[in-house]
């Protein structure tokens, strides 16, 4: 079968259709006259220019039909541009379209962009250059279709000189990619165009023609759909004789439509043909090349069916082509299964497989349709997506050591996945529930891994509240400013000049810790090294140069060590005086700083031999360096053949007082003669035990308790003595902060020692051996309603965020309280869970340093009613965020950029509005000073005035409006005025 494409450069004959006559430049009719553009192809130059609104990218809208048909898609009009003669704004008829729709050039983009009030842009197309085009002539009566000659800044952009042309690319998106001083008569394919005006009834003579050479090269096909076809074309015949000229346009929809419907019945045939092929060389199982035929059955029944429904043939076609989709991913899926049948567990083969048979029963079931069949594709897609994520997990996983608590929380999420892909009827909707699951518990391992790493509360460290608590410094006043270019559209803060300037802005906190911070900062910059961030603490000041990397916020960090508790960060340009080259822009956000676990340690893996450690022995030869590390890598090693004596060992000062773990990759020969230790104000000391002959990670918890840690290797024995022939190797030693606070007596060991407690039953509480692993634990019940409350007070603490936990069984919901009062009291209800300890935990913030916490009746006067009971055991206490106090900062004046100058209004209820080329403003104070500058920062208007409105004449331009009204509030906006 054959099918004849809308042929319009063929079939219409030129003389009854207006065509451009050559001429240099050529000016179309503004009076509302459609044209279709058709495209040069160096052959039957039939294609037309069109409107594509179903394409989701707005800069690939613009592109190509085959032919025209008539459609507002296709048809294009043009108006004068009043500022620019010789030049028009193009609009096209699409029905999606407004009459203030334009075609707009911006950089090397062809798109068609709204100039109206609610877009902020009214008036635009009077006099904006990136709206402005014109036609010029290459030869015969093919044109380019240029824009005017840019100015090189024009929007920010860098434009070389001369107007670039319209022209498509290999998947047929239009741009102005190239110059039309470049295009020649030998290079003009797709890059020239020729204008035609609109003729309805050239269109309408020409479908009857176009149709009867389908129907003539289609003859062998459904008699009923050829007679259905060639009654319309008849009728459209006695319209063309016989009728008017408003007959004729009235009846073009039906001719389009019959003319459409036919070309679908003979695609669909095609398809049903391909369809056919398709399935034949499939290497499927026998049931789906039989479901697939079944569905082919029905539609060839269609096709010679005595009365098609020709209204069906789009979803018909869809249902088949879906169809095929979903036996390619079948085969896909399938495929996948086979390549997880080794692995050690079956339930990842056994749930893609169950996938796979759901979707051929979808694909059996006659009455499947194309939501039936992608349904089931995205099934399968997303029990494999769920799978690489369960990948993911199993790697993290088996790549950490430690952290075996982590680790069981993710592998619950594991197991809870598995077994999700393993029920049958499981939906779409259920899997990506069980993806966002995985993902957030690979989150939450991840950050587990993290646990260590304390963050510090800032405030506004993302420009929501404008510059609260930022100090800023440049030499123009109206620097920074605020956009919504931050972390997924919120507020940012924004520096640009159009000449060089001076910045710098910061926050300043104290009452820090000492140790190592990491400072991090969202940013766009558009240039190397000429905008940095910063960090300063005592005398040391650690500065990164930002560089371009892409047109999306990315993460910029830096690391400094605070000394003094106090701390300086932010922005500031990295030329002298903090200057910044003209044009060179920057958006930053959400500003993050961590106190990090991990403490610096000399030469923790004696890559430097023996810097930084100190060792004493009888055997003066000892230790020694080899190369038993990990990965090969330098190590400390020791071994004498007699007994000997070591010990060997490193002092970090200043350290904050709390709990710290100090490990080692090590080998030792034999168990209990050799100790890691350390010291942080009372000794620690673990044996180590042969456990392989690999390196392995020993470890220990140390409470420093006087500002210092020692730690390091030594003997068991006495004054450091290891037997004759022992030995061990140690590398990459590690002191890691931990987050944990020392409390007294957290288990009970030790009845109530550091525990205040108060009941009005006086045996109340007592200890059990129900806690963790059988271990003692704080028990309380009565027979009768009872009063209880229990609690431990700990000062000296950084202010910040703390979480109290604690491991508990309860008999009834919702009658004991977990609290914790660090300023402020907060209290947890606790809830049955099960007959097992399970972790209970509960977050506060810390102001004055002192925090207490524990347990308590939730009743008026902490009471408990009778019969319900708790057992409680392992309190914990961990610090999780920091409070740091501010410094003063004089707040800046809040600032905000102003795109476009329709009716915008600022908090301090000022507004800004542009009538002709003036500059209205309106305040509810009085306004009593403004000054506006350009935007190289030269002064062009100032005044003073005692009014709540003003106007200011000004040329075109972008300018920066400081404001100062009678209260003492002062604005500064960034406007365009068009």
């Amino acid at each position: 079968m054959k099918k004849i494409k809308y042929l319009v450069a063929l079939l219409i004959c030129w003389s009854s259709l207006a065509v451009v006559h050559a001429q240099e430049h050529f000016m179309p009719k503004t009076d509302g006259t459609k044209y279709y553009l058709l495209i040069y192809d160096g052959a039957g130059n039939e294609k037309v220019l069109s409107f594509h609104p179903e394409v989701a990218s707005w800069s690939d809208q613009l592109g190509y039909s085959d032919y025209f048909d008539g459609s507002g898609s296709q048809l294009w009009v043009f108006d004068e541009q009043e500022q620019n003669p010789g030049y028009i704004n193009v609009r096209n008829l699409d029905e999606s379209l407004s009459d203030k729709h334009f075609l707009k050039s911006w950089s090397n983009l062809a798109y068609l962009e709204p100039q109206d009030a609610d877009h902020g842009r009214e008036g635009n197309e009077t006099h904006d250059k990136e709206l402005a085009f014109r036609f010029t002539n290459i030869f015969d009566d093919w044109y380019a279709f240029e824009t005017i000659d840019k100015p090189a800044d024009l929007s920010g952009m860098n434009y070389s000189p001369g107007p670039n042309a319209l022209n498509f690319d290999a998947s047929g998106i239009a741009a102005f990619r190239l110059k039309t001083a470049d295009i020649t008569q030998e290079n003009a394919v797709n890059c020239v165009f020729k204008l035609v005006e609109f003729n309805p009834i050239a269109l309408f003579e020409s479908s009857i023609e176009r149709g009867m050479e389908l129907y003539e090269a289609n003859s062998d096909i459904s008699e009923v759909v050829l007679a259905d076809f060639f009654y319309a074309l008849e009728k459209a015949r006695e319209v063309r004789v016989f009728g008017t000229d408003g007959e004729m346009l009235n009846y073009q929809p039906t001719i389009d439509a019959a003319t459409a419907a036919f070309n679908n019945y003979l695609s669909l045939s095609d398809e049903v043909e391909n369809a056919k092929a398709f399935i034949d060389s499939s290497a499927v199982d026998d049931d789906i090349k039989e479901s697939f035929n079944a569905l082919i059955d029905n539609l060839e029944e269609f096709l010679a069916s005595d009365n098609p429904d020709y209204a069906s043939i789009d979803s018909l076609s869809n249902n088949l082509s879906v169809a095929q989709n979903l036996v390619e991913a079948i085969m896909q899926a399938e495929d996948y299964a086979a390549t997880l049948v080794d692995l050690d567990d079956p339930r990842y083969n056994s749930g893609v497989l169950l996938s796979v048979e759901s979707s051929k029963a979808v694909l059996a079931e006659p009455t499947s349709n194309a939501d039936d069949y992608n349904n089931a594709i995205n099934v399968m897609d997303k029990v494999q997506q769920l799978i690489a994520e369960i990948f993911t997990a199993n790697d993290l996983i088996a790549n950490t050591q430690e952290f075996e608590e982590a680790k069981q929380e993710l592998n619950n999420a594991i197991e809870d996945a598995l077994t999700l892909i393993n029920t049958e009827g499981v939906t779409a909707q259920q899997l990506d529930e069980g993806i966002v699951a995985m993902q957030a518990a690979i989150v939450a391992f991840q950050k587990a891994l993290e646990a260590g790493d304390t963050s510090v509360e800032l405030i506004n460290a993302d420009f929501e509240n404008e510059f609260e608590k930022w100090n800023s410094t440049s030499d123009t006043d109206w620097l920074p400013y605020t956009e919504d270019k931050g972390v997924d559209g919120s507020k940012n803060m924004t520096i640009w000049q159009g000449a060089d300037y001076t910045f710098i802005t910061y926050q300043s906190i104290s009452d820090l810790p000492n140790g190592t911070y990491e400072l991090s900062v969202m940013s766009v910059v558009s240039n190397d090294s000429t905008i940095a961030l910063f960090a300063r603490s005592g005398d040391t000041e650690e500065i990164k140069p930002l560089a371009f990397e892409e047109w999306t916020n990315t993460k910029r960090m830096l690391k400094i060590e605070v000394t003094n508790g106090v701390l300086e960060f932010g922005i500031k340009g990295v030329g002298a005086n903090n200057g910044i080259p003209a044009n060179n822009w920057g958006t930053f956000d959400n500003f993050e700083l961590k106190w990090l676990s991990n403490i610096s340690v000399v030469n923790p893996g004696f890559e430097n031999e023996f810097e930084g450690w100190t060792s004493t022995s009888d055997t003066d030869w000892l230790p020694y360096i080899e190369d038993k590390g990990v990965d090969g890598s330098k190590n400390m090693t020791i071994w004498q053949s007699a007994n000997y004596t070591f010990i060997n060992g490193q002092t970090l000062q200043n350290l904050p007082n709390g709990k710290y773990q100090v490990s080692v990759m090590s080998v030792v020969s034999n168990d209990s003669t050799i100790f890691l230790y350390a010291d942080g104000g009372e000794m620690v000391e673990e044996p180590l035990a042969f456990e392989e002959w690999t390196n392995t990670k020993r470890k220990l918890v140390v409470s420093v308790t006087n500002g210092s840690l020692t730690f390091g290797i030594k003997g068991a024995g006495a004054e450091n003595t290891i037997p004759a022939n022992n030995w061990g190797t140690f590398d990459n030693f590690e002191v890691v902060r931990l987050p944990e606070v020392d409390l007294i007596n957290p288990g009970f060991e030790e009845e109530f020692l550091g525990w205040d407690h108060e009941s009005d039953t006086d045996w109340l509480p007592y200890t059990e051996d129900k806690g963790v692993d059988g271990s003692k634990n704080m028990t309380i019940w009565q027979g009768a309603d009872y009063t209880f409350i229990c609690g431990q007070t700990v000062n000296g603490l950084l202010d910040g965020s703390y979480q109290v936990s604690v491991m508990s069984v309860v008999s009834n919901d919702s009658t004991i309280f977990l609290y914790i009062d660090g300023g402020e009291l907060v209290e947890k209800p606790l809830a049955f869970e099960e007959w097992s300890n399970t972790k209970r935990s509960l977050a506060a913030a810390v102001s004055g340093g002192t925090l207490t916490f524990g347990i308590k009746g939730a009743g008026t006067e902490n009471t408990i009613p009778a019969n319900n009971w708790g057992t409680f055991d392992n309190f914990e206490l961990k610090l999780q965020s920091i409070i740091p106090y501010y410094e003063i900062v004089i707040p800046n004046a809040p600032k905000a950029m102003v795109t476009n100058v329709d009716i915008q209004e600022s908090e301090n209820e000022i507004v800004y509005w542009q009538s002709g080329q003036k500059l209205n403003i309106r305040s509810i104070n009085n306004i009593v000073k403004y000054s506006v500058y350009n935007i190289l920062g030269a002064q062009v208007e100032q005044g003073e005035t005692l009014s709540t409105t003003i106007s200011i004449p000004v040329k075109q331009g972008v300018y920066i409006v400081k404001v100062l009204t009678e209260n003492g509030y002062v604005d500064t906006e960034k406007v365009s005025i068009r």
